[in-house]
């Protein structure tokens, strides 16, 4: 069986755990849960059974290897796969009884490459996110470009709102595809690699704002293959092992070096800022042989009596 915990932070190492009537934070209800999850293809499971629980508040990070049934459990747990075993509860209610409408109450997906058929503005493509709360053949009224009006101006996008989406940046597409994950006015977002493809300032940009949506009560489930994305922006992890084990608990405790190696197949290391910040890293080969296949120096420390440069410095904080 798994090593699995719950969001509360409890972890039992010994089995699966059915800890999911623990209270979230501050008491908040807990806006997903499965119990005894078991998801795949033509009846073959990928990984073995999931008890998590996601409260308001929160946010679960997915990690695993390329391959490993990521972008399977969500498609499972938004109901376009059917579980092989075990059940998907949005806010208490069985995902297999709930409308289309009454899930997209519960839940907003955001896709890996946020993207359109048609070149919409940023307005237009966050209104998208007003469709699923419109009755049958109705049209968009002064609530709902109300709606647009306000999560475009929550998440600081003002300026963008008559641009097209092919005249913005990576960085600035992902922020108006979660911009319409908030139109439809959800509980929770479930967002596939929302930092793929991002350069370094846009990765922190939208994690700091999945953070932000956090605090302001929302449930996020995302996936990402930086186990250092976690740590800046999660509560809990969920990480897929090798076989189909699967292992779920606080981030600090499930992304330990030992762990990430078993699942990567690499050595990881940890090592600690000078603010005490943990930042986990892939082990270099030893030096000797790295240099020699790529033809580079091998770098020597600096005497014990030598004054580290600035360079070496900024390196170490």
């Amino acid at each position: 069986m798994p090593n699995t915990g719950e969001a509360s932070g409890r972890c039992d190492r010994s089995g699966t755990a059915d800890l999911t009537d623990a209270p979230g934070p501050s008491g908040s209800r807990a806006l997903l849960r499965t119990r005894e999850l078991v998801f795949g293809y033509a009846g073959r499971g990928l990984t073995s059974p999931i008890d998590l629980v996601l409260h308001g508040g929160e946010i679960i990070v997915v990690l695993g290897p390329n391959g490993s049934g990521k972008s399977t459990f969500f498609r499972t747990l938004l109901g376009v796969l059917r579980p092989l075993q075990g059940s998907v509860e949005w806010n208490g209610r069985e995902l297999s009884g709930l409308s289309p409408r009454d899930l997209a109450a519960q839940v907003a997906w955001v896709p890996q490459q946020p993207g359109a058929a048609f070149d919409f503005t940023v307005e237009q493509y966050v209104m998208l996110g007003r469709l699923g709360r419109l009755a049958a053949g109705a049209s968009p009224g002064r609530a709902d470009r109300d709606a647009v009006s306000q999560v475009i101006a929550r998440l600081g996008i003002e300026r963008f709102r008559e641009r097209t989406l092919s005249k913005m940046s990576g960085g600035e597409r992902q922020l108006a595809a979660i911009a319409r994950a908030l139109a439809q006015q959800a509980a929770t977002l479930v967002l596939d690699e929302p930092t793929a493809s991002l350069d370094f300032g846009n990765q922190g940009r939208v994690l700091d704002t999945l953070c932000k949506l956090a605090g302001e009560g929302l449930g996020i489930v995302y996936a990402t293959h930086d186990p250092n994305h976690a740590l800046r922006a999660g509560s809990r992890a969920l990480v897929y092992l090798p076989g189909g084990g699967m292992a779920f608990g606080p981030v600090i405790d499930m992304l330990v070096p030992e762990r990430l190696s078993t699942v990567y197949g690499v050595d990881v290391e940890a090592a600690y800022t000078a603010a005490g910040r943990l930042v986990l890293s892939l082990a270099p080969e030893p030096a000797s042989d790295a240099a020699s296949r790529l033809r580079l120096p091998v770098l020597r420390p600096p005497p014990p009596s030598a004054a580290p440069s600035s360079a070496s410095a900024r390196c170490r904080s």
